[in-house]
């Protein structure tokens, strides 16, 4: 009776897999916006996947050369480390076992391709010591998607792109910062600086959609110079912050289908530097200050030419469409959709 009980067992149900919690198989995961361009972005697909729960053997796994499957079970803290953003090597796929596990400190994405962040929590180090960055992608990165992620309390910089890096998705993530002592609460750069980084134009294809900047997110949501930003449908409540998408210094933005409730300057140029913004169909709910930017595309400041070798004639792209595929949520519905789904899940 006994032998008949165990292979009915074996044969109703179905065999573990470590992905069963998960929403999606990280091997399926499509990329989509800028970092579904270029050959797309697959992170360690086909790879081996490993689970862990302490510093030692993270490190060792997203600093293998091979294609890897990382999944975090628990906190691991990068802090065990050296202090500075732990360095990730190209090809992995990040994610946590549950909408819990979390990476405490930092990630450096620096000269790599092809690497996915997914449905973890990545806590920064603030007040403690620690990498200034949550996440900072870097020195040529390209093929970058971060997916369902919190990211929040860095001492510098949630989410900083910049160097040269190219085709990156930021979407379904929350941000936001728990202590309102930290003086830097800086989101995320897209660009190295404002006026001497001419080495940056025709890269920073950055796309963020369906993001939620939240509780005392101050700027940068994000800040883009130079580059090439396609933001929609994200959810914006930082009241008291100083601006949420800033545009300047050759950079083109297409920023569609957004909400922003009660925030200051939604969307603003900065600095009298050519930049070019194209804005349409975004919700201002009891919104403050600038919404730079119109539906047919705008070009604002004056042509910018310091000393060599930092001399830039162009004008800046204009942004008026993308070279992928994508769907847009109507405005009103953004609120209760990134609510629902921004962040691990």
């Amino acid at each position: 009776m006994l032998l008949i009980f165990s292979l009915i067992i074996n044969v109703v149900l179905p065999k573990s897999s470590p992905f069963m919690s998960f929403a999606e198989d990280p091997n399926s995961l499509q990329a989509d916006g800028f970092a579904s361009e270029n050959g797309g972005t697959t992170g360690g697909k086909g790879g081996q996947t490993v689970t862990v729960s302490n510093y030692k053997d993270f490190k060792a796994a997203v600093q293998s050369k091979d294609a890897k499957i990382v999944i975090v079970d628990g906190t691991v803290k990068t802090t065990d480390g050296d202090g500075y953003g732990l360095k990730v090597e190209s090809n992995k796929t990040i994610m946590g076992k549950d909408k819990k596990s979390t990476i405490y400190g930092g990630l450096s994405l620096s000269g790599i391709k092809n690497v996915i962040i997914y449905n973890i929590n990545i806590q920064g180090s603030y007040p403690n010591p620690g990498p200034g960055d949550c996440i900072d992608i870097s020195n040529g990165s390209t093929n970058v998607w971060v997916h369902h992620v919190s990211v929040f309390d860095a001492d510098d910089g949630n989410i900083d792109i910049k160097g040269k890096a190219n085709y990156i998705t930021v979407s379904y993530c929350k941000f936001y910062y728990s202590n309102s002592n930290n003086p830097h609460r800086f989101n995320g750069l897209i660009g190295s600086g404002a006026a001497n980084h001419p080495e940056d134009f025709g890269y920073l294809k950055v796309t963020y959609h369906h993001c939620w900047f939240g509780n005392l997110v101050y700027e940068r949501m994000p800040r883009v110079v130079y580059g090439q930003a396609h933001v929609y449908n994200n959810y914006y409540t930082c009241s008291g912050d100083l601006y949420c998408v800033g545009v300047g210094s050759y950079a083109s933005a297409l920023i569609e289908n957004n909400y922003f409730k009660s925030v200051a300057n939604p969307i603003e140029f900065m600095y009298n530097i050519y930049a070019y913004i194209l804005q349409r169909n975004n919700v201002f709910d009891g919104c403050t200050g600038k919404k730079d930017g119109t539906s047919d595309g705008v070009i604002l400041g004056e042509r910018y030419i310091t000393t060599d070798p930092y001399t830039l004639k162009k004008d800046p792209v204009k942004l008026n469409s993308v070279p992928y595929k994508y769907k847009l949520d109507d405005s009103k519905n953004v609120p209760d959709i990134v609510q629902k789904q921004a962040g691990p899940q």
